[in-house]
């Protein structure tokens, strides 16, 4: 009787084990859409991602821009940056993280567009070894700033080059550096 007592025990914290675990490795994504007057629609997204190579939480917020503005149609707001939040970079020091934007489709969308008319698709975000916090290559056409009241890194594009309605999902992809 007792032995079967223990081997039902050690199924359930196997059992127990293995669910803390999927639990663990699993991303989220949440999105809103709010209809705020006909036909108008606002449209936002977040993230919240598991990243391996420093294993840290990090939240990623689309920042939309006014409506009608960098030639999106009316009602409809730019792409204008990403806030980046939950970034432990003391836990993330020598890593690299690229952020994509992705549409239903799971295609690539264009994040900004360089002075050579180029629309690029990806940034990456640099944590040095002393946990400093830059952009891999500046420009001109995209910032990055730090709010220490708040912990959010934000990054903000001068020519946006999709609309905010299109995001179905931001990633990140971890590199040691």
């Amino acid at each position: 009787m007792a032995q079967k007592a223990n081997k039902t025990r050690a199924l359930g914290v196997r059992k127990a084990v293995m669910i803390a675990f999927g639990l663990a490795s699993i991303g989220s994504v949440l999105a809103a859409n709010n209809s705020i007057s006909m036909p108008q629609k606002t449209e936002f997204g977040q993230g919240v991602f598991e990243i391996k190579a420093c294993d840290s939480w990090i939240k990623l917020d689309l920042i939309p821009g006014e409506t009608g503005t960098y030639g999106a149609p009316a009602g409809i707001s730019p792409l204008i940056g990403l806030n980046v939040s939950g970034l432990d970079t003391k836990a993330c020091a020598g890593t690299k993280l690229t952020l994509k934007a992705r549409d239903t489709q799971s295609a690539e969308l264009p994040l900004y567009i360089s002075g050579e008319s180029r629309e690029l698709s990806s940034i990456v975000l640099q944590i040095s070894k002393n946990s400093t916090v830059s952009l891999e290559s500046s420009d001109k056409y995209r910032s990055l700033s730090y709010s220490p009241t708040s912990g959010i890194y934000k990054i903000s594009f001068l020519n946006p080059a999709s609309n905010a309605t299109e995001v179905d999902r931001l990633t990140i992809e971890s590199a040691v550096l």
